[in-house]
């Protein structure tokens, strides 16, 4: 946490200005060290304005994951693993042949489209087989009981009892599921959404010898659904995030008669929202970008500023594009999924602790099926 002075001042009506906040020996604040120190100031002008604000104003955030060759942290930025140069390493470095936009701005599923293209061969292979053929899927949009809800075995009222929880949405309204508690028992359990979105507004807490949550968000044909939409109070999710066709994007849903209605949230336009860490114990599978809505700074040029213009980076599953806008590149950029003043821990905003599975305890849906043609990557 940083130490934060308060200040108010009130000017004095005169010709000049009658307060200074200075810094140094002897004067309102003696030592700061902007590593550690926050000023909050609210200043009121002889017109009657006022004026707040912090200093340091910059607002950073970071994304990493365990699985990486190096793990970036946020803070010091003396640290070697600091990911502010590592990250403009990645932006700077011209695309080629060998280094793609794909590479340079994305992650995971946009990263590599090849690599996307046969993972999600097996999830398809292995959703179709294992729940589409198998299950009655569910269309309410709330998740709450899991232990009643879990979908029912095809023409008859047995609750399937290897963990799949099953939705099927078909038009472009009311289909977001919502996730309001953790889930109980244990087991691996296995959340499908085919057409539509998954809403995550608490904490998801489901560790320990044998526990595995999965979250699949599928867009289907018409191009609807595929995201996961993540509330911004949000601190900790135990479970491995799938946005099948979309990406993983801060917002809360609302359910008004028939309709549900997503308001995303992005550090642009949000920032105050956006300044509780994300841990995600598990995996992330998505189409957002990192560093889509960055530019390096030039002068101090020790960090990034956000983009002004339509040069946003973003992907639409497999496609790149280059002419998003500040606030859409910023809604898929994990590197500032969260934002907050530099605070002296180290941990990135947004981190993923990266979960190993052998070919023992991976789940069902992520092995890869028998005969496979699809490519030559596995989970």
């Amino acid at each position: 946490m940083k130490n934060t002075n308060y200040f108010k001042y009130k000017e004095t009506p005169g010709p000049s200005n009658t307060q200074t906040l200075t810094f140094g020996p002897g004067a309102e604040v003696p030592t700061f060290n902007a590593a550690n120190d926050v000023v909050a100031y609210c200043i009121q002008d002889n017109a009657g304005n006022i004026n707040r604000g912090y200093y340091p104003n910059q607002i950073s955030g970071c994304f990493a994951s365990t699985n990486m060759t190096i793990t970036p942290t946020l803070s010091p930025a003396t640290l070697a693993t600091h990911y502010a140069p590592i990250l403009k390493t990645r932006l700077n470095t011209p695309t080629s042949a060998t280094f793609t936009d794909n590479q340079k701005y994305g992650y995971s599923f946009s990263e590599n489209s090849t690599d996307a293209g046969c993972f999600r061969g097996i999830l398809s292979n292995n959703v179709t087989t294992l729940v589409t053929n198998q299950l009655t899927p569910r269309t309410e949009t709330t998740l709450s009981a899991w232990d009643t809800k879990p979908a029912l075995i095809k023409n008859t009222t047995t609750p399937n009892t290897n963990g799949y929880y099953y939705y099927a949405y078909t038009g472009s309204t009311n289909n977001t599921l919502s996730i309001s508690t953790s889930p109980t028992g244990t087991g691996t359990k296995s959340v499908i959404v085919e057409g539509g979105n998954i809403q995550i507004n608490t904490n998801l807490e489901y560790t320990g010898t044998g526990k595995t949550l999965l979250l699949i968000a599928r867009k289907n044909a018409s191009g609807q659904g595929g995201n996961i939409y993540i509330n911004p109070s949000v601190t900790r999710i135990d479970a491995i995030l799938i946005a099948d066709g979309g990406a993983v994007m801060n917002g809360t849903t609302t359910v008004s008669g028939s309709t549900t209605t997503t308001t995303t949230k992005n550090w642009i336009s949000n920032p105050v929202d956006l300044t509780n860490r994300l841990t995600i114990n598990g995996r992330l599978y998505s189409y957002n970008t990192r560093g889509g809505s960055l530019t390096p700074q030039v002068s101090p040029g020790t960090d990034f500023d956000p983009i002004t213009t339509n040069i946003g980076k973003y992907f639409d599953a497999n496609v790149f594009h280059a002419d998003g806008t500040p606030i859409q590149a910023a809604s898929y950029d994990l590197e500032r999924l969260r934002v907050m003043l530099s605070d002296g821990n180290s941990q990135c905003t947004t981190q993923v602790n990266y979960q190993t599975f052998t070919t023992t305890n991976l789940p069902a849906l992520l092995l890869r099926p028998s005969g496979y043609a699809g490519g030559n990557c596995g989970f």
